[in-house]
């Protein structure tokens, strides 16, 4: 009987339960003047409010539940196949913390640079240009190559130098550059 009663009770408590009752001072002029009219709605909303607040709380757990975990495994000497594997597993979820952070580009970049021949040739080299020089080299004609021969070899082995100068600063620059990452990069 005990059950009964305490069911009974339960049944009356939530059926009269009114979250939205207001006080008498917050009545409105403009709002429903039937005090049973006026109640109706207030329990309505305050079922509405109860489903939606256990419905946002079911949704909290659920993702709560399904949220995934992180799991730490040690491996140690691990090859470059076996993180590959892994990383193909486990969806790119797959940490692989560097016990080395900073290594130079030197280690791992190398460079092949050709320059054209010309610039290894003889023709940039200061005893040729030197005799091609005239004292007179005016008296010969503007359509003559001896007038601008000097100049002209001069131009192309200054822009020879230039550009060994400028592939020698790069690879300087190269060589003391360092990546820095905290994981390992894999190819791609």
């Amino acid at each position: 009987m005990k059950i009964q009663r305490i069911f009974t009770w339960l049944y009356k408590k939530v059926s009269n339960y009114n979250l939205f009752m207001l006080e008498e001072h917050e009545y409105d002029a403009d709002q429903i003047q039937d005090a049973n009219i006026l109640l109706k709605y207030q329990k309505y909303k305050t079922r509405l409010y109860v489903i939606l607040l256990t419905v946002c709380l079911y949704i909290l757990f659920y993702i709560t539940l399904i949220k995934s975990e992180s799991k730490t495994i040690l491996i140690e000497d691990i090859s470059y196949e076996k993180l590959n594997k892994l990383y193909s597993e486990h969806d790119k979820s797959v940490l692989c913390p560097c016990s080395t952070i900073k290594k130079s580009y030197e280690n791992f970049v190398s460079n092949q640079i050709e320059i054209h021949p010309i610039c290894s040739s003889i023709f940039i080299k200061s005893d040729f240009i030197d005799s091609l020089y005239f004292p007179n080299a005016s008296s010969y004609g503007v359509w003559d190559f001896r007038t601008t021969a000097y100049s002209q070899f001069k131009v192309l082995s200054s822009l020879c130098n230039f550009s060994k100068e400028m592939i020698l600063q790069l690879e300087f620059d190269i060589a003391n550059v360092d990546l820095l990452t905290l994981n390992y990069i894999l190819k791609d």
